[in-house]
């Protein structure tokens, strides 16, 4: 059912593919989300999410050359940023403070808070 919304542009950065997969998989599911690209690693994530703009990143701390942290610091400089979850099997105390100082907009465990995320991203698509 199309209720007219604008779609949610969502970025997902990852270095599992099968993740990947899955994350875009249930996204799609969520009314008015729409998944515009995927990354690996820093690199790529950092050049396609200032080309393509997104609404929401998706962000994994640990990725293969490069770290989360410092895409998610990249991300967040410019005035007009997007939303940043970070999604990490790392989601103790000190780094979910960090990861919050740095302008994350939200920071969930892979472990047992997978379907808080996609109720913040589902809000925010009835939001937007």
């Amino acid at each position: 059912m199309d209720t007219g919304a604008a779609e949610l542009c969502v970025f997902i950065v990852e270095d599992m593919g099968l993740l990947r997969r899955l994350m875009r998989e249930r996204l799609e599911e969520i009314p008015n989300v729409r998944v515009i690209g995927e990354a690996a690693n820093a690199a790529d994530a950092l050049e396609a999410i200032f080309r393509l703009a997104p609404d929401v990143v998706i962000l994994d701390l640990h990725l293969p050359a490069g770290s989360g942290l410092h895409v998610l610091e990249q991300i967040k400089a410019p005035p007009s940023s997007p939303r940043v979850v970070v999604f990490t099997a790392h989601a103790h105390e000190p780094l979910r403070s960090r990861c919050l100082a740095l302008g994350a907009d939200g920071v969930f465990d892979k472990a047992y808070q997978t379907e808080d995320m996609y109720a913040l991203i589902e809000r925010w698509a009835q939001e937007h």
